[in-house]
């Protein structure tokens, strides 16, 4: 092999290695940039937090989004919905839903001191919605604290998955997203079809 044939060798290898070396540090930064936006990074120690599709969580921000606007149907309901006690203990006290009367449960709240340590917990009532009708009720004061707001969707920080696991009896598992507007910030807890399974105000 003359010289000419083998510099064209060497430099076709070094392109190739260039190549494999960008398509890596590539694949490295989606990665990353998966782990960010999923939360992963962010989980506190000891709460398991469980990630799904991308195309899952879009489908259920998009039946979000649906039920939370003048298109609603009611169609997020699916036999049973914890409502946690922070949003249970602003209700209560709404004419119709603090009529509900069946599905008070107690739920056992983190309590923090001035530097964030947690240092107990107290026992809150939350409420657990039954029938269709309960939901129907209930979902309607919700309509009434986003009506016209500006909404972001987004997924929960570290310290609003420490709250949750808190206060549950099972593993965080995606979909799960706050909600914000400019009064208050919801947590909403849904299986993959898109229907609500758990509820809190965070804020």
């Amino acid at each position: 092999m003359d010289n000419e044939s083998i510099k064209s060798v060497l430099f076709i290898k070094i392109i190739s290695m260039k190549s494999a070396f960008f398509l890596l540090f590539i694949t490295m930064f989606l990665c990353g940039n998966t782990n960010a936006q999923t939360g992963s990074a962010a989980v506190p120690e000891g709460v398991v937090y469980k990630t799904c599709a991308d195309s899952d969580n879009l489908k259920a921000e998009k039946i979000l989004r649906k039920e939370l606007s003048d298109s609603c149907s009611f169609s997020m309901y699916n036999q049973l919905l914890f409502v946690g006690p922070k949003l249970w203990l602003r209700y209560k006290d709404v004419p119709g839903v603090g009529d509900i009367p069946a599905g008070n449960l107690t739920c056992k709240v983190p309590v923090f001191n001035e530097k964030g340590k947690k240092k107990g917990t107290q026992d809150l009532t939350g409420k657990l919605i039954q029938s269709q009708e309960d939901f129907n009720v209930f979902w309607k004061q919700v309509l009434k604290d986003f009506k016209g707001a500006d909404i972001t969707v987004r997924k929960l920080r570290g310290d609003e998955m420490a709250y949750y696991w808190a206060i549950i009896f099972f593993d965080i598992e995606e979909p799960v997203f706050a909600l914000e507007c400019a009064s208050y910030t919801f947590l909403f807890d849904m299986n993959k079809n898109g229907q609500l399974e758990w509820i809190e105000q965070l804020n």
